[in-house]
């Protein structure tokens, strides 16, 4: 079976685009995990931010964010483009069918991920394939951002 085969478990229609959560993929340490998604049918850019889960606890804008995101080829074997560098002067990177992946600190797999379509169930986690070894995870370089990611605060989205 393909991994990028539709799993009525952990994908939504709505008008106009599909999402879908190809795999959930811990790290070594648990404290972040890769998540890889299939989007079909984008008709341009959209709040990469607004991948999300939500931690009852914190206020929303403390709730995790993407981190490190990338755009992935149709096979999700090759980086394509980075999200935050490339995404906003590539409007076709973010058009039609689009795979990308981010790492994502402290997911909890058993909680729906927020999207910006909608939630979708996370799949169980696996371990990551082979075809994403050229992703690779770093802690942040802001001293402040690494502390917060060591620390179990993870990343935010910036204040309202």
């Amino acid at each position: 079976m393909s991994d990028s085969k539709w799993n009525p478990l952990n994908w939504f229609r709505k008008p106009g685009i599909y999402v879908s959560i190809i795999g959930a993929y811990p790290g070594r340490d648990k404290t972040f995990g890769l998540i890889e998604i299939l989007l079909k049918g984008s008709t341009g850019p959209f709040d990469i931010n607004e991948f999300t889960q939500e931690w009852p606890t914190l206020p929303r804008n403390r709730w995790p964010v993407p981190y490190l995101a990338k755009f992935l080829n149709a096979d999700g074997n090759a980086v394509i483009g980075d999200v935050i560098i490339d995404g906003p002067n590539k409007p076709s990177l973010w058009e039609g069918t689009i795979r990308l992946c981010f790492f994502f600190h402290f997911p909890a797999y058993d909680l729906p991920l927020w999207t910006p379509w909608g939630q979708v169930k996370l799949p169980d986690p696996t371990p990551r394939p082979q075809r994403l070894r050229m992703v690779r995870y770093k802690l942040p370089e802001n001293p402040e951002a690494e502390k917060n990611v060591r620390f179990g605060l993870t990343t935010f989205h910036s204040p309202e």
